[in-house]
C-alpha cells in the first residue's frame, strides 16, 4: 500500500485531505509542522506528499528544500492559501508539479492523486 504525508498546520484541512487520500487507496499520516513532517519521513517510505506552504516554524519551502535532500523522492503536492507568484516559484524550482490554491476543488485534486497514483 502506497503512504501519503499530509501536512497542514490547519487539522480541519489535515483530515480532509487524509479521507480523500484513504479513499484513493493510500495509507495516510499527518503532521501538523514540518519537524514533525521531517520525523514521520524518517520512519516511512512517503510516495505522496500533500504540503500546506505556509506554515508556522518551519515554512512549506524550507520543509521542500529538506525533503529534496533526503533519499527518498515523493510525488509533492502544494497547496497554499496564497497567490504569490514567489511562492509558486519556489515550489516549482523545488521539483513540485502540482499547486492548489485554497480553497482548492476537491475534483480536481482526487483527479491529480489518481494520476499519481
Amino acid at each position: 500500500m502506497k503512504i501519503a504525508l499530509v501536512i497542514d498546520d490547519q487539522p480541519a484541512i489535515r483530515r480532509l485531505l487524509a479521507e480523500i487520500l484513504r479513499q484513493a487507496g493510500f495509507r495516510v499520516i499527518t503532521a501538523g509542522e514540518g519537524r514533525d513532517a521531517l520525523e514521520k519521513m524518517a520512519e516511512w517510505e512517503i510516495d505522496l506528499i500533500i504540503l500546506d506552504m505556509k506554515m508556522p516554524g518551519m515554512s512549506g519551502a524550507e520543509l521542500l528544500r529538506q525533503i529534496r535532500r533526503k533519499s527518498q523522492n515523493p510525488e509533492i503536492i502544494v497547496i497554499t492559501a496564497y497567490s504569490e507568484s514567489e511562492v509558486t516559484d519556489q515550489a516549482m524550482k523545488l521539483g513540485v508539479r502540482h499547486i492548489l490554491q485554497k480553497p482548492f476543488d476537491v475534483g480536481l485534486l482526487r483527479s491529480i492523486i489518481k494520476r499519481i497514483a
